[in-house]
C-alpha cells in the first residue's frame, strides 16, 4: 500500500525583514539561509524585534548581517 505523503510548499519571504514586519508569525516553520547554511525552526518575537530558534541556542536575530533567504513552509 502506498501512502500519499504531502510535499512542503516554500513561500519566499522577501529579505530585509523588519521588527515590526507582519509577514512572520512566530507559530509558523520556516526554512532560511543564514551563512551559507540550511536551518529549520520558528521565529518568537522579543523586544527588539524577530529572534529565530533553530540556528543558535539563544536564537539568532533577524536584522544581523548573514541572512540569505527566508522561506514560510506552508504544508
Amino acid at each position: 500500500m502506498t501512502s500519499k505523503r504531502k510535499i512542503p510548499e516554500l513561500v519566499r519571504i522577501d529579505l530585509p525583514i523588519r521588527p515590526q514586519d507582519n509577514r512572520i508569525n512566530s507559530r509558523k516553520h520556516y526554512l532560511i539561509m543564514y551563512k551559507g547554511e540550511w536551518y529549520a525552526g520558528q521565529f518568537d518575537k522579543q523586544w527588539y524585534g524577530w529572534n529565530f530558534l533553530g540556528v543558535y541556542d539563544a536564537g539568532c536575530q533577524i536584522d544581523y548581517d548573514g541572512w540569505e533567504e527566508v522561506y514560510e513552509i506552508t504544508r
